[in-house]
């Protein structure tokens, strides 16, 4: 029996319809093309443009009175020390089993850039406690004000900075990220994604810290230059590949994702500021009077 030849030759409408098809992607590719290099078009003035702001802001405020606006620094803490020592080896314990387990580099991640910067501001604090603590007794001549005020100027912003993207990390994570049909959660995912923002509350409510408005530059600055190494990342070792499907410039509203989370990092740092005058509202409540024992 001779073999049927089913190839659409033999068919002029599944010939046409072929065609039809071949047409359609071939239009459909080019509005991508067209939506890709129109978005790259928009970032490309975009951050540069944020990138400017916040070089502006800095130049602006780099005379604003700092230390006037921080609440006074409160004796070395053994509690507060030993809570940041174990909010430490969770931290790292957690970094080091999201970078063993995964299959790509972890630091292609926004959430990872911040939740290192954390663990960051956690050693470079707890240096801090333990030279006052082992100099609480030395002779206060040997203390040098203009070191340790630099010192808590660079704590500062360092918590600043992370304070406010944790908000943001949170909320674009279980908001946009999240889907319970494809995403893998489990413990560090948690903890990375959630946790450390309770545990970064309670930091500020246990230390000195208020969030300072000449930290806001580095706020904006902290997102855009991810944005900015995610971009040329798409073209040079990423391979085309976008860590987060919503950064995709091949989507229409892929410019308003990019300043969104730019302008989320405003936001929250605006909750943060919010945060920092109730606490100095509640310190200056219960702090004594000069001249009172």
């Amino acid at each position: 029996m001779e073999r049927l030849d089913f190839t659409p030759h033999h068919f002029p409408f599944s010939t046409v319809a072929t065609k039809s098809a071949n047409s359609t992607n071939d239009v459909n590719n080019v509005d991508i093309s067209d939506v890709f290099y129109r978005n790259t078009l928009i970032c490309s003035i975009g951050l540069p443009l944020v990138f400017l702001l916040s070089l502006a802001l800095l130049v602006v405020q780099r005379k604003a009175p700092v230390v006037a606006l921080q609440l006074p620094p409160k004796p070395p803490s053994k509690w507060l020390l030993a809570f940041r020592i174990t909010i430490l080896a969770l931290f790292i314990t957690t970094l080091i089993k999201q970078i063993v387990d995964s299959p790509i580099s972890k630091y292609v991640f926004y959430t990872i850039w911040n939740f290192t910067t954390q663990i960051a501001f956690l050693v470079f604090s707890i240096l801090h406690s333990l030279v006052h603590l082992c100099s609480s007794k030395s002779i206060p001549s040997n203390h040098d004000p203009n070191h340790d005020g630099i010192y808590r100027r660079f704590l500062n912003v360092l918590f600043d900075v992370t304070f406010a993207t944790a908000f943001v990390v949170v909320l674009v994570f279980w908001g946009i990220v999240y889907k319970p049909a494809t995403t893998h959660l489990d413990w560090t995912t948690a903890i990375v994604h959630l946790a450390n923002l309770v545990l970064y509350v309670i930091e500020f409510a246990l230390n000195d810290h208020v969030t300072q408005l000449t930290s806001l530059p580095f706020a904006i600055l902290w997102p855009t230059v991810y944005c900015s190494l995610t971009w040329v990342g798409y073209f040079t070792y990423l391979d085309g590949w976008w860590p987060y499907d919503a950064m995709d410039l091949a989507k229409p509203h892929a410019p308003f994702v990019w300043f969104g989370i730019i302008l989320a990092h405003v936001i929250y740092f605006g909750l943060t500021l919010l945060l920092s005058h109730s606490k100095r509202r509640v310190y200056s409540k219960h702090e004594k009077p000069a001249g009172v024992p």
